[in-house]
């Protein structure tokens, strides 16, 4: 089987070979260096000294040949515009950098381990620590799962260890267009012989790119504009309050201790009134809400291309606000009783008001505040859906997930700026989806486990929280997860939990027997080879 592909792939490879020369010199000496490792590859086929190399390597450099002729006859096209062939050459040229440098080192990992002992010792040059079996039944893991469900021909995963501390995943020939991946999962060296966490770490790596429809990414961008919305809002009118607006109607029958409490409500909905008023004018997102549905390209919701969208159409409405601030404040204040304040007229109130958005404006504008907003949120929304995807096919407790992903660092992107808000968030909304599938593994743990991640208790506990004005007027980079927020979260990943459990949660099913296999392994049934026999028998019953 592996000799066929093998075979088939040079005779295209040659035929590149031969194009390239006329055309491209730098596609031609790619070619010629895959083409050795075409040769390797056939010559670990045919010994069994080789197995392991196999095994963690056949899948993925199967389909990266695939995508490799794919690009370069893309490369090679007349009919793509001279930049777009640069870029995908430079997106050839990385992703084979990365494939022969992890090729390589699985090579130089395991080739020694059962062959010292038949040849004179090597010099030591490999840098890792390797166990061949482990990682050819991580491999066979990756690869059972991505069979059952049938995307074998699109998604394959190449583990290769690390020297960082914590799991990474990285996708090669970002340039193509269709449905598939190619993606490299770095372990950490310390972390391969934690057989109980390192297969769930996989599997949350595995669950960034696998799957689709389950993801709901439309409904997804829309909630991403929600949530924009609000922390925006609550950025624009930092330190804002338009007391100016006061109404006397509420005096009448009203005693006199209660009419500084029944004042300040009444300024409080007004100011809020206003601000709203403010809020639909400058952002009428209920327009790019319309425009997702008419979009039918999936790759346009993928989390780079969204997210860019998103900063692209918000900077522009931002930008608009400078032009017509102070039109905008004066329309939304138009026939509403004031009052003096301090003896200022109620054109210097504006003029300070007008001034304070203002500056406020120009720090979400000059800085990565929006970015920020997006990337938070975005973050959430991929970790939370990897989490629960992962939990569902592993059938893990509370306990195990707590101890698994504890002391992660997984996707806290460097721009935000309080990952401890970030994190809570994540563990509420992964509890809360997960606690609402039926006939889960420890369904009363999980329901448990989310009561006692409420966010909505957060700050309840323990030392006084502040108020609002305070706090925000303190942490300038702070913002606060609005109740609309947590409901458009837990709304859609209950949707997506639902619709994995679907899939995944039939007993007796082969995604069943998988979810016992994974949380039966142990040391010794991985080095006997049962693990992988078990794995073996499912795919290709």
């Amino acid at each position: 089987m592996m000799l066929d592909w093998i075979e088939a792939q040079r005779t295209e490879l040659i035929e590149i070979y031969e194009k390239c020369k006329k055309e491209q010199p730098v596609l031609e000496a790619f070619s010629v260096y895959l083409l050795r490792i075409l040769n390797g590859l056939s010559q670990m086929s045919g010994s069994q000294f080789y197995d392991y190399e196999v095994q963690i390597l056949a899948d993925a450099m199967r389909l990266f040949f695939v995508y490799y002729i794919e690009q370069v006859k893309k490369a090679l096209s007349t009919e793509i515009k001279v930049k777009e062939k640069k870029d995908t050459i430079e997106d050839i040229e990385y992703a084979i950098s990365k494939i022969s440098n992890v090729y390589k080192n699985v090579i130089d990992s395991t080739a020694n381990s059962d062959r010292q002992m038949l040849t004179s010792q090597a010099v030591e040059t490999n840098i890792y620590d390797l166990s061949p079996k482990l990682i050819k039944t991580y491999s066979t893991i990756l690869a059972t799962l991505v069979r059952l469900f049938h995307k074998q021909d699109k998604y394959a995963f190449l583990l290769h260890p690390s020297l960082k501390s914590n799991i990474e995943a990285e996708t090669l020939f970002n340039m193509r267009e269709e449905e598939g991946k190619v993606v490299l999962i770095y372990i950490p060296e310390n972390e391969i012989e934690k057989i109980r966490q390192t297969p769930i770490y996989l599997l949350h790596e595995v669950y960034h790119v696998l799957t689709k429809a389950e993801r709901c990414r439309v409904d997804r961008a829309r909630r991403m504009e929600t949530h924009v919305l609000n922390a925006i809002s609550q950025r624009i009118f930092r330190n804002i309050n338009f007391a100016c607006i006061f109404s006397e109607q509420m005096s009448f029958g009203i005693k006199a201790d209660e009419v500084i409490q029944k004042a300040d409500e009444a300024v409080k909905k007004v100011d809020e009134a206003i601000k709203k008023e403010l809020v639909k004018r400058w952002f009428p997102i209920e327009r790019r809400v319309k425009k997702y549905e008419t979009i039918e390209n999936d790759r346009f919701f993928y989390r780079e291309n969204i997210s860019n969208d998103i900063c692209t159409g918000w900077t522009d409405m931002l930008s608009r606000i400078f032009v017509s601030l102070g039109e905008d404040i004066l329309a939304a204040i138009s026939g509403k009783p004031y009052k003096y304040i301090e003896e200022r007229s109620l054109f210097t109130y504006m003029k300070e008001i007008e001034w304070e958005i203002h500056n406020n404006l120009v720090g979400i504008v000059s800085g990565k505040v929006l970015a920020e907003y997006v990337s938070l949120y975005m973050s959430v929304y991929r970790e939370t859906y990897a989490d629960i995807a992962c939990i569902l096919t592993a059938g893990i407790s509370p306990g195990d997930y707590e101890e698994v992903f504890r002391n992660s660092e997984i996707a806290i992107s460097k721009e935000i700026s309080d990952p401890e808000t970030v994190r809570a968030l994540r563990t509420h909304v992964v509890a809360h989806a997960v606690s609402s599938c039926a006939g889960i593994s420890y369904k009363e743990e999980w329901e448990n486990y989310s009561k006692e991640n409420n966010f909505r208790e957060r700050g309840k506990k323990g030392e006084k929280r502040q108020k609002d004005a305070d706090l925000m007027k303190k942490q300038d980079d702070r913002i606060f997860i609005l109740e609309e927020d947590l409901r458009c979260m837990e709304s859609i990943m209950d949707m997506c939990s639902s619709k994995l459990w679907e899939i995944l949660g039939d007993k007796d099913s082969k995604f069943d027997r998988f979810r016992n296999i994974i949380k039966n392994m142990d040391i010794i049934e991985i080095l006997n080879g049962k693990n992988i026999h078990e794995l073996h028998n499912l795919h290709v019953s």
